[in-house]
């Protein structure tokens, strides 16, 4: 793995994408790692990692942690699935307005020079095809709609301060599709869609009931494979960029294929009709594929197997 010698910084050092991050520039020569983590330590250990328990909520914490910073990622936030945003569409909101604003502002204050934004495609509109161009044309869905005009709101931020006439910072804007792996949240409203399912199947129940159509579509990634994105077009002008496997899967043949990994009997899956609006919308990858010619992606299989394993090695 080659990455240019400097100082970084991990913000959201201990979830699953930041976890994936340290383990692949894990004790690299010249990469001095400051891995900034709130509550749980990060779970990779290194010569060139430091572990930094700090609020960055208060800005007063940054300044001595950003100082000759080269390049900063960052991956915290307070998690915003549908199952939480359904019970409280505000609070994940306040939160993540205070992290992000603190972090973008102070990375600017201290002269970091790159700043690697972890957005997402929340803030696209309802529509077939979503091109980058696209990201801010018409409302994003309903269900969503809070969370996807903040994305829309800190992309302009960092833009802006990427074009700033006086002092820029570069940063590189990343769209994700679903992302999943080892490290994720299995447990409660905080997991998303594949971790859910993981975590339901090992139970081991008489059914399994989901809402929704089996036959709309989801764009899965995994974790893995986004980092390996993300070292690679960090030298490139590619901002903002799409990310996501090369083609979207069917919700019955992704719970399927979950199902034969966890030898749990498909018969037993039952699809009820869902009070909520169906959603289900395409977003553009042309721009990954001509920055990134060549470059292999995990397969589902593969990467649904990962997790299963690690799961169940680390199951409560």
């Amino acid at each position: 793995m080659k990455l240019k010698k400097g100082n970084y910084v991990v913000f959201g050092s201990s979830g699953m994408i930041g976890t994936h991050l340290l383990k692949k520039i894990n004790n690299l020569e010249g990469v001095n790692v400051k891995a900034v983590y709130f509550q749980n330590p990060p779970k990779v250990k290194g010569r060139n990692i430091r572990p930094l328990k700090i609020d960055i909520t208060k800005s007063e914490n940054l300044k001595r942690i950003l100082e000759s910073t080269d390049t900063v990622f960052n991956f915290a936030g307070k998690l915003a699935t549908s199952k939480v945003l359904m019970k409280d569409s505000i609070t994940p909101l306040y939160y993540n307005i205070k992290i992000f604003n603190n972090l973008i502002y102070n990375c600017w204050l201290n002269n970091v020079k790159n700043f690697v934004w972890m957005s997402s495609t929340t803030g696209y509109s309802e529509k077939k095809i979503n091109k980058e161009e696209d990201f801010f044309s018409n409302n994003p869905p309903k269900n969503w709609y809070g969370i996807g005009h903040m994305t829309r709101f800190f992309e302009n931020f960092t833009t802006y301060i990427n074009n700033h006439p006086t002092k820029k910072m570069k940063s590189i804007i990343v769209r994700p599709s679903l992302i999943y792996g080892e490290y994720d949240h299995f447990y409660g409203d905080e997991a998303h869609f594949i971790p859910s399912i993981i975590e339901r199947i090992s139970r081991n129940p008489k059914s399994l009931t989901f809402y929704g159509s089996p036959n709309e579509k989801r764009n899965i990634i995994y974790a893995g494979d986004v980092i390996n994105i993300l070292l690679k077009i960090l030298s490139k002008n590619c901002s903002p960029i799409n990310i996501g496997y090369y083609r979207s899967f069917r919700l019955s043949d992704i719970i399927q294929k979950i199902c034969n990994l966890m030898n749990f009997d498909y018969k037993k899956v039952v699809f009820k009709k869902s009070k909520n609006k169906k959603i289900e919308f395409e977003f553009s990858l042309e721009k990954m594929k001509q920055n990134l010619s060549s470059f292999e992606l995990t397969t589902i299989d593969e990467g649904l197997l990962k997790t299963i394993k690690w799961f169940e090695k680390n199951k409560k």
